[in-house]
């Protein structure tokens, strides 16, 4: 083969190997089907592992996390605010999926973003009986702030929005509208995220 064909094959090669995966060939797209269609599939390389939550108060100071202390589990991480109205019954949903399938490999991480206070976060939940969700609250620079300048996002409207991140910290699917989780068709995503198989 004369050198420029030679050339000119590794240039074809090289675009083919940049072209993103076809659809049939992302194991996740099998469960993308049913309450999950319309699901988006992150195509990024996203590590969610240093973005901090506040988890609570000592004293006056703010206790934070970072997510990466929660890797080993599938999180399905919702934003949420106070002001929301379309939140509080999708907190009540996500409540049940904490519920429901919640356990050291799976949680439902629902974040409050007015950052007014975490006791104030709490106090939400309780009035609404929400006991199995823990309170989360936003921490600066904010995780929604970051997510709508990556160009990966296509998020739209205001909350509720959802993220499945894996166990390794990798964001996974996002959704910008609620979703019936506990449905065959979510708890065969969820459980396909927990055993790794996608």
């Amino acid at each position: 083969m004369r050198p420029s064909n030679i050339w000119i094959a590794l240039v074809g090669l090289a675009f083919c190997l940049a072209l993103p995966a076809r659809a049939d060939d992302r194991p996740i797209d099998a469960y993308l089907v049913g309450e999950m269609k319309g699901l988006e599939v992150f195509h990024g390389d996203l590590d969610f592992s240093d973005y901090k939550l506040v988890t609570g108060f000592k004293g006056r100071e703010k206790i934070v996390e970072k997510l990466a202390t929660k890797h080993g589990k599938v999180l399905m991480i919702a934003f949420w605010a106070l002001a929301c109205q379309p939140c509080d019954m999708y907190l009540k949903d996500l409540n049940k999926v904490q519920e429901a399938l919640g356990d050291d490999r799976f949680e439902v991480v629902a974040i409050d973003l007015e950052r007014n206070s975490i006791v104030q976060t709490l106090k939400a939940l309780q009035r609404q009986g929400l006991t199995a969700l823990a309170p989360y609250g936003d921490f600066h620079p904010s995780i929604t702030q970051e997510l709508e300048a990556n160009p990966g996002f296509r998020f739209y409207g205001r909350e509720p929005k959802t993220i499945l991140v894996d166990s390794s910290g990798k964001v996974r699917a996002y959704s910008s509208v609620t979703r019936d989780w506990l449905s065959d068709d979510g708890r065969a995503l969820i459980d396909a995220l927990k055993d790794g198989k996608i």
